[in-house]
Formats: structure tokens, sequence, C-alpha cells
């Protein structure tokens, strides 16, 4: 597949119970769009997205919460996006921690209609001194657009930055809760594993889309005719 990143946004505030992040150029037909949250919440707090597309978002996996309790991250995504001017509108569940959150929302080109989710996840990982965040998932199928989400509350050693370990970094938040949101096209088939780039504890997250199997003869033509 020929995937391509088009636009993203971020920003970071505290969420009285809804907040917007417009896209700043028009959605491109078909598209597809994410959305991920790093949610002060208190007690099981969430978030869901919407925008005024009417776009079918999708929430990738279940929400992990992590750093004490104090965050969640939330990942969303809408396939064959509409086209036009676009603003995610990210609602919160529940009672906000009183923090601030971050998010990040981006559109990338090249998903072929009625494409699936290979794998998605959303995991809350230790980290200490000298020892970075990892995430372990497999894919499969090669080639897969792969959409990822990291957060920090220490941020980047030795600055605000950061990344994530065979990632693209695309949107970056640089104050706390640091935030940062990537891609990756080039993956083969199999199991892999991507770290925060930081040595504290990390929630990060990937989701992953492919191809739909295309029908075989015996699912077009089934096993024959009743009478």
């Amino acid at each position: 597949m020929s995937y391509a990143f088009v636009q993203g946004a971020n920003q970071r505030g505290v969420i009285v119970g809804s907040t917007t992040l417009a896209y700043g150029s028009n959605n491109t037909l078909g598209n597809t769009l994410a959305c991920g949250i790093m949610l002060s919440v208190s007690g099981a707090s969430d978030a869901t997205v919407s925008d005024s597309q009417g776009n079918h978002w999708q929430r990738a996996d279940a929400t992990a919460y992590g750093f004490g309790g104090t965050f969640a991250l939330v990942v969303w995504y809408a396939l064959d996006c509409a086209a036009g001017a676009n603003t995610v509108t990210v609602t919160q569940t529940g009672l906000s921690g009183g923090n601030n959150s971050s998010l990040a929302i981006g559109e990338w080109s090249g998903v072929p209609s009625g494409a699936v989710v290979d794998t998605a996840l959303i995991v809350d990982e230790p980290g200490a001194c000298c020892c970075s965040p990892t995430m372990s998932y497999t894919l499969s199928a090669a080639g897969d657009l792969c959409i990822y989400f990291g957060s920090s509350a220490a941020g980047a050693s030795g600055g605000t930055t950061l990344n994530m370990s065979n990632v693209t970094r695309r949107e970056n938040v640089t104050a706390p809760p640091y935030f940062v949101m990537g891609d990756n096209f080039i993956l083969g088939s199999g199991a892999h594993s991507t770290e925060g780039e930081w040595c504290s504890e990390g929630l990060l997250a990937v989701v992953a889309f492919k191809a739909a199997s295309a029908p075989t003869v015996r699912d077009v033509i089934g096993f024959g005719v009743e009478m």
C-alpha cells in the first residue's frame, strides 16, 4: 500500500465536559482519521470521540490507566472519512482529574476502502532509570498502516520531545502530560516491539490497518443450490 501522512494537530488543556480540535485543512474523502487522548481522570473516567462531519468513530482498544490511576490513554479512529472541513470533539465521561489533558489528531491517505484493523493495543508499561517502556504486538500482514500514541508524565530524558522506536513522529505535546503521535508504513508481518524513548512509565498504543481479504470462489458461489 502507498500510505501518506496528510495532516495533524494537537492541544493541551483541562477538559471540562468536552473539548474540540479542528483539522487545519479539509479532510479528503476516504482517508483514515485517528485521535489519541492522554486524559486526566478521577476514577474510571473515559472519553468518546465524534466530529462535525458525522464520521463513524470507533474505539481502538480498551482504555488503559496509568501513573497511579491519574491518567488514561484513549484511542479512537474513523475509516473512509467524509470530505470537508472537520472539527473533532472529545467528550469526557466521568470526572476529570483536574489536570491538563493532551490530545492529538491525524489524517492518513492510502488505506483502501473496506480496510480492517489488523491489531489494536493500549498498554500501561513500567519504566525506570535506563529502562524504557516497551509495547509488544503482532501483525498478520506486511505493510500495515501503523499509528502510534505514547505518553510520559516525566517527559523525555533531557528534554520535552518524545520519540518512539521505529516510529516517525508527527505530533508532540511538549508540556505535561507529554504526548506523541506517529506512524510506520514498512513493518513486516510477525512479532514487533516499540519502546518509548524515555526512562519512566509510559502509556503506549498502536492501531494497525490492513486491506480486507478478497473473497474466495467458495465465498462467492457457496456450496450449491438447494431445490
